[in-house]
């Protein structure tokens, strides 16, 4: 349990626990596949498969999903300069991340994402 909890608001509390975790965090190389297409092989920072518009704290993870279209929205966050990353996570919040050079969003019904090399390194 984080002793903040009380003295932030959840969304606060929730971007710090974020923030803290991605510092920690290891990049990891993938294959993402979409529909059966090219694979996309790069190191990644995240990668979020959404059928909705929102996840965790209130971040607009995937602005122009729809949960009744059949079709999941794939949003690739390539690894960069963590701190720039890290300054970079509040444009999550209001969906303001679709032209960030280190996104990509894709869409799809099928998505095959595989680790590449050891994934515990």
């Amino acid at each position: 349990a984080d002793k903040r909890k009380g003295r932030m608001s959840a969304r606060a509390l929730f971007l710090w626990r974020t923030v803290v975790e991605f510092i920690r965090y290891r990049f990891q190389e993938v294959s993402i596949t979409v529909d059966d297409g090219v694979p996309i092989e790069a190191r990644m920072a995240l990668v979020a498969v959404a059928n909705g518009k929102f996840f965790g704290g209130g971040m607009m993870v995937a602005p122009d999903a729809e949960l009744t279209d059949g079709q999941f929205d794939i949003v690739i966050l390539r690894a960069a300069g963590k701190l720039k990353l890290i300054w970079d996570i509040r444009l999550l919040y209001g969906g303001r991340h679709r032209n960030h050079p280190a996104i990509t969003i894709l869409r799809g019904r099928k998505v095959v994402v595989e680790p590449l090399g050891d994934a515990s390194e």
